[in-house]
């Protein structure tokens, strides 16, 4: 339990001194994501002509065991499937995503993707993430 705690308070320090960093996601990139937000029905968020999708992409490393990749999207997260996680991972090396070592044992790596439009204008699609330096 202590263990937890130290842990929790550690991820809060974090955030609290990092600097959140927004980066354009490539044509390439968009299709992967889009066809993540189909398969997992992510809501789309409606205000006024304005239109909003976004989910959280977590990978987890415990150990030497393989990364686990999983979609929050609201209450719901979703385990993603190796073939999603390849084009994740690009994504994440692409565009520098840190990852946070929890304990001696487990690493953490999260992003937000969102996607926006308003009016008849194309989507924007946009990962952000904790810049930990």
């Amino acid at each position: 339990m202590k263990s937890m705690v130290i842990c929790l308070i550690t991820l809060m320090s974090f955030n609290v001194l990092a600097k959140s960093v927004t980066k354009n996601i490539t044509s390439e990139e968009t299709q992967v994501v889009v066809e993540l937000v189909n398969n997992y029905e992510v809501p789309l968020q409606v205000s006024g002509p304005c239109t909003k999708v976004e989910f959280d992409i977590i990978d987890s490393i415990k150990g030497f065991n393989p990364a686990v990749w999983s979609l929050n999207a609201g209450y719901m997260t979703y385990l993603l499937e190796e073939s999603e996680a390849t084009d994740l991972v690009y994504l994440f090396d692409r565009v520098e995503v840190p990852s946070v070592l929890i304990n001696s044992f487990t690493q953490v790596s999260k992003a937000t993707i969102t996607g926006s439009s308003c009016g008849f204008n194309p989507y924007k699609w946009t990962i952000s993430f904790d810049d930990l330096e």
